[in-house]
């Protein structure tokens, strides 16, 4: 029986070493996804302070300019109006006054 209590708080204890990084993301897609969904830019601010030294803000930015542009386009119908004039100008992604902060990567 101390066995197989004993294995099991080993395959217990080895599952949790296995846990991911949180951090470990496809920026890019996340970019993409805070784009599509009309977040701020200033959203990378805060992956930057969440998980320093780990976000590719290349490829997040590459990916919030393809999400935003797909955001401000003029065909996408049930969005809040409001929201879409303080993000989008003409159809086109508003730029910001300045630029989110650069960090690693």
């Amino acid at each position: 029986m101390k066995r197989v209590v004993w294995f099991g708080l080993v395959l217990l204890l080895a599952g949790c070493g296995e846990q991911k990084d949180p951090c470990q993301l496809a920026w890019e897609s996340v970019g993409d996804a805070d784009g599509r969904l009309g977040v701020s830019e200033l959203q990378l601010d805060k992956y930057l302070e969440q998980c320093p030294g780990k976000v590719d803000v290349q490829a997040w930015n590459k990916g919030y300019q393809q999400g935003i542009a797909r955001y401000c386009s003029p065909e996408l119908p049930g969005r809040d109006k409001a929201k879409v004039a303080a993000m989008c100008q003409d159809g086109r992604p508003r730029v910001l006054a300045s630029p989110p902060a650069v960090g690693a990567q």
